[in-house]
């Protein structure tokens, strides 16, 4: 059983961030690939979202129901990840789009960050939101990510864990060129 499949040639501990890629040689579909990840002293685990590159349409992705604010007392620390599997360097820029207490929808506009060829970077979104001084009802945004390469050459993931590392809450992005139809769809 390999515990830190990211870090353990460097130092025995997983890294912050990295990336992971699962190639095969059978037909398409043949393959269905799941990840979990687990810090059992915490109580922590996820589940990976997997994503083939060579579907996306566009150089976008978009999610509803970004989780912010705190589950009780336990503050929540939303994050994205950006990892650049292209050959040359990105702008990865994030909107996070809300309704206010009187039904308008506000944005609060993440500065665009750096991502160079073949690393992977994450975005705190925490100071970002705590300047938007949101009321503390407000306790979900949306999220929509662009990038400046080629579409598929970012791997973006967006997630919510709490300061504890008991909760954690991930958001399924998805390419919004690639809906199936009006109504949306489910990744």
């Amino acid at each position: 059983m390999l515990k830190d499949i990211v870090g353990w040639q460097y130092t025995g501990f997983v890294l912050k961030e990295g990336g992971i890629t699962v190639e095969h040689d059978g037909g398409a579909g043949a393959v269905m690939a799941r990840m979990q990840i687990s810090e059992p002293s915490k109580g922590y685990s996820s589940t990976m979202q997997f994503s083939d590159p060579t579907t996306a349409v566009s150089s976008k992705m978009n999610a509803g129901g970004l989780r912010i604010g705190s589950i009780g007392t336990d503050k929540l620390e939303p994050v994205i990840t950006a990892r650049n599997i292209g050959s040359t360097s990105s702008w990865v820029k994030a909107t996070l789009p809300y309704t206010d207490l009187n039904g308008d929808v506000k944005n609060i506009d993440i500065p665009q960050r750096l991502v160079l060829a073949g690393k992977t970077a994450s975005i705190d979104l925490r100071t970002y939101i705590a300047v938007a001084n949101l009321p503390s009802s407000i306790t979900f945004t949306g999220i929509e990510i662009e990038y400046t390469t080629a579409p598929g050459t970012i791997l973006l993931s967006a997630v919510s864990p709490s300061k504890s590392g008991k909760h954690v809450y991930t958001v399924p992005l998805m390419d919004p060129q690639r809906m199936p139809s009006s109504a949306g769809g489910f990744p």
